[in-house]
């Protein structure tokens, strides 16, 4: 046995980058890829097709995910479609209704993506400024992608055949083929702690989905004063801090246009919330009289 100070040291499984590490916690600088890659970056590995040759090492500094977990990063994605599945046959057993049905996936992704969040926000010592290193990547952040990635197919298509009449353009085909093709260029990109950061605005809908699959448990301004804070606020903050960012980086383009895009869809969403209440309210209290006599 060599002694202790010639073996090699263990790799951490969720080790943090710190300012000073930043820089080999990511691939070095490219050439901007032009507006579109969002897209055709996102396609190509969407389609399992990577623009770079797949059987490459990772570059010096890049993360690989087998040197953390000793698997492929195809077969990691394999065992997430096992455990999704797993959990949706569990789920329909306590489930009647497509409503109930349709938010078991989405319960468990945002059970994992609070914590996810909750663990990256602390590591960050509560920094949700946009700089090299949230602009980077560590093991646990490239495995939450991932498995992101794998749930927003897997909602489609588990969707198709168990609760068709829940899947909505906006809500379900638009937003999931664009987080598909987004978490498809993060993981290209090697850029998805800010993302990691972001999954703590689940948290309303988790709110949604517990109420959903459970009516006692609804709670529609616990809802609307989390959508707020976390949806409308902190995503405000975030993308302040994404569009004052200088420096420098080829990836801030589409980063800056998926807040941009996200936010008008906040907001948006919110206004309609804020509205549907206010309509509910009045309807109420047109009824009390009524009741009264």
């Amino acid at each position: 046995t060599p002694p202790h100070s010639e073996r090699p040291p263990t790799p951490h499984l969720f080790p943090f980058p710190t300012n000073h590490m930043v820089g080999v916690t990511g691939p070095p600088p490219q050439a901007s890829p032009g507006p579109l890659s969002l897209f055709t970056d996102g396609l190509w590995m969407a389609l399992g097709m990577e623009p770079r040759n797949a059987h490459d090492a990772p570059a010096s500094g890049e993360i690989d995910l087998k040197d953390h977990f000793g698997l492929e990063e195809w077969q990691i994605d394999c065992l997430f479609v096992g455990l999704v599945l797993g959990f949706y046959a569990l789920g329909q057993l306590f489930f009647q209704t497509e409503k109930q049905r349709a938010y078991i996936i989405t319960f468990l992704n945002c059970c994992q993506a609070m914590a996810v969040g909750g663990y990256v926000l602390h590591s960050v010592g509560y920094d949700v400024s946009v700089n090299s290193l949230t602009l980077s990547e560590t093991p646990l952040t490239r495995l939450e992608v991932r498995f992101f990635r794998v749930v927003q197919i897997l909602d489609v298509a588990v969707g198709l055949c168990y609760y068709p009449t829940q899947l909505h353009l906006l809500t379900t085909w638009i937003h999931h083929t664009a987080y598909t093709l987004l978490c498809s260029w993060m993981l290209q990109r090697r850029v998805s702690i800010l993302f990691s950061l972001c999954l703590l605005e689940e948290l309303p809908t988790l709110i949604l989905a517990v109420g959903s699959m459970h009516r006692p448990l609804r709670s529609d301004w616990s809802f609307g004063l989390s959508y707020f804070l976390l949806r409308v606020a902190l995503h405000t903050l975030l993308a302040y801090n994404c569009v004052t960012y200088a420096g420098g980086d080829d990836r801030i383009g589409v980063v800056r246009f998926n807040f941009a895009l996200t936010w008008c869809l906040h907001v948006n969403w919110f206004y309609a919330w804020a509205r549907q209440q206010l309509r509910l309210r009045r309807e109420r209290s047109a009824k009390a009289p009524k009741e009264i006599q």
